[in-house]
């Protein structure tokens, strides 16, 4: 697997890091992040630290920016913004609603919209009771679709 499909790319200029379990870095782009998150785009055009006398920055190239998304399902929002192989879940419904509340956290519609379409092509979608104002506002339930057909409401 080439490097930044890891997320280790050199040339990052930002670290997300995971506050999991487990804790990782995830080195990422300021550019692609804003491309499909408004929510990155105002993050990333707050003031930042001031250059020393030599011109360099008063802290290390790449900051860090730490997170309390589940590791596991901030790899597969990212793997779905970055050019890379479409993620899989596995038909992991607890995954599958954490990565709908990262891409409502940080309103990542393209990612969001490709999480509500079943790998089969249709919609099939359900409701499931999340406490309120865990999505950041007053949500009382997030609309979820299901990657396979055995799950059923019983399992909801």
């Amino acid at each position: 697997m080439p490097e930044d499909e890891n997320f280790d790319a050199p040339d990052a200029d930002i670290i997300l890091r995971a506050l999991g379990p487990p804790i990782r870095d995830f080195r990422v782009h300021k550019l692609l992040l804003s491309l499909a998150s408004p929510v990155f785009k105002d993050m990333f055009s707050l003031p930042q630290p001031a250059l020393d006398d030599s011109g360099e920055s008063t802290v290390a190239k790449a900051e860090v920016v730490e997170v309390t998304d589940p590791t596991e399902a901030l790899e597969i929002v990212l793997r779905m913004i970055y050019p890379f192989n479409s993620p899989s879940l596995n038909g992991n419904f607890n995954t599958l609603v954490e990565c709908l509340v990262i891409t409502d956290k940080y309103e990542i519609k393209g990612a969001k919209s490709r999480l509500q379409v079943s790998e089969g092509g249709d919609r099939i979608c359900c409701r499931k009771m999340i406490k309120p104002g865990s999505l950041g506002r007053d949500c009382t339930y997030i609309q979820v679709s299901l990657f396979t057909c055995d799950h059923t409401l019983f399992h909801i």
